[in-house]
């Protein structure tokens, strides 16, 4: 969620074989009985199949941590971010070990 208590829309998106597919996060809530309620209108141009995490029950500390990450995200993911600290992603190719 945002800093501002409202809800956020995610999109993820990833190559599945030559296409680009599109996944939406949306917030929503789920009473004792299993009914679901988004907390924010979704329009649809068709029906969709839909997955639904189940999340524990949020402390305080957790809402905390949550806004922070958000907040934190902001600034690491970005493009200065991702050059200042390639170097430490860079893999070194290993030496082949011969069996024989």
């Amino acid at each position: 969620m945002s800093s501002n208590s409202e809800p956020e829309i995610q999109l993820w998106s990833f190559r599945f074989g030559e296409e680009t597919v599109m996944l939406q996060t949306i917030e929503a809530t789920i009473d004792e009985k299993g009914n679901v309620r988004l907390l924010e209108p979704l329009q649809l141009p068709e029906p969709r199949r839909a997955l639904v995490t189940v999340l524990p029950k949020e402390t305080g500390s957790q809402r905390t941590a949550l806004l922070r990450e958000a907040a934190l995200a902001e600034d690491w993911n970005r493009p200065e971010e991702d050059l200042a600290w390639s170097h430490l992603q860079q893999v070194q190719p290993s030496k082949a070990i011969s069996t024989t």
